[in-house]
């Protein structure tokens, strides 16, 4: 485990970037500078726990519940529950989980607000935090975009203006906005008992629904192997950024799944390969294809990959949520979100 680290809030709120309007894709999940496969322990967590630091020094509180607390946006008698980008809370035994997205992440369906509306906000926790603060920024470029059924959407911050509220349950705000799409970001520290970054997407001055970005998903391809096997290539949405960490191992094919062997997990990482990406299956082994139909990788042989670790189970259900047929059974994580790969050399 990686306990020696203290974390805030500011410092995990997007600690692994996505690719935009992919993954562009969570994406922040979630997770948003990305750290390189290289600074993680060989006991890492497996695919189903979050990051856990230690703060066995600070006075940890008898909590109802080791998640952190809901949050809701109310315009107008009209109300939004708040998606959560990432939050380090602390537990009953002295450490904090910490998860973060793969983008600042809001409800699907934006509340509607004229141009001056009062926003009012609410905590669903009885102990008043240490510190409000409030961005405001156009929902002008998604990191990802889901599918129509999902309850959220994922966004990539651009610049925006910033107000800090009354460190109440309840705080409030006047505001006056241009018309359009906005994120609501609000980061909201308790000193007792953690941070958390809640989103909200509001639609002022009759912006609508058919403002948002259109759906953009990602596939999951298949090929069959001479002896009849069934090979599968996860691959992101189109995407313009990407992270840039590198990971540098072995590609290996495990029940179907094509993976980057390094040495950290068992079975190494499962790859989300990059949009265009495609696989090709012969005798003579297993290769993966750019748009091209020039090898990018070949079961086997070594392969330096960049792009991000996706470890946490926030972050890896998002990035499920924007390939159809995801997940794979027998193909567990943790995810390696790949960056376009060079070419081979024959």
């Amino acid at each position: 485990m990686k306990a020696s680290i203290q974390l805030t809030m500011e410092q995990t709120t997007m600690f692994r970037r996505l690719p935009s309007t992919l993954f562009g894709l969570l994406l922040i999940f979630m997770l948003v500078a990305c750290t390189p496969a290289t600074t993680t322990d060989e006991s890492a967590l497996s695919d189903d726990e979050p990051v856990i630091v230690d703060d066995s020094s600070a006075d940890s509180p008898d909590q109802a519940s080791a998640e952190p607390p809901a949050a809701t946006l109310t315009i107008d008698g009209r109300e939004q529950n708040a998606g959560i980008t990432g939050y380090c809370w602390q537990q009953g035994d002295g450490t904090s989980i910490c998860a973060d997205g793969i983008g600042f992440t809001t409800a699907t369906d934006p509340i509607p607000a004229e141009s001056t509306f009062l926003a009012q906000f609410e905590y669903m926790l009885d102990a008043k935090p240490g510190r409000v603060q409030l961005s405001i920024f156009p929902a002008s470029q998604p990191v990802l975009t889901g599918p129509k059924e999902s309850d959220w959407r994922y966004w990539k911050s651009v610049p925006g203006d910033q107000f800090t509220l009354s460190p109440d349950n309840n705080p409030s705000i006047e505001l006056t906005l241009e018309p359009g799409l906005h994120v609501f970001n609000m980061f909201v520290d308790w000193l007792d008992y953690g941070s958390v970054n809640y989103g909200f997407l509001v639609a002022v001055g009759g912006a609508s629904e058919g403002e948002l970005p259109d759906t953009n998903l990602g596939a999951l391809l298949e090929a069959i192997t001479p002896d009849g096997r069934v090979i599968y290539l996860p691959v992101q949405p189109p995407s313009e950024d990407s992270m840039m960490a590198l990971l540098e191992g072995t590609l290996v094919e495990v029940d179907g799944c094509l993976r980057i062997e390094d040495g950290h997990y068992a079975d190494g990482w499962l790859v989300i390969w990059p949009f265009g990406s495609d696989i090709r299956v012969a005798d003579d082994g297993i290769e993966v294809i750019n748009e091209e139909g020039k090898p990018v990788a070949r079961v086997g042989e070594q392969l330096g990959a960049g792009g991000g670790a996706i470890e946490n189970t926030r972050g890896m259900e998002s990035i499920n949520e924007m390939i159809p047929g995801m997940p794979i059974e027998g193909c567990r994580g943790p995810y390696w979100v790949a960056a376009p790969l060079q070419t081979m050399v024959e």
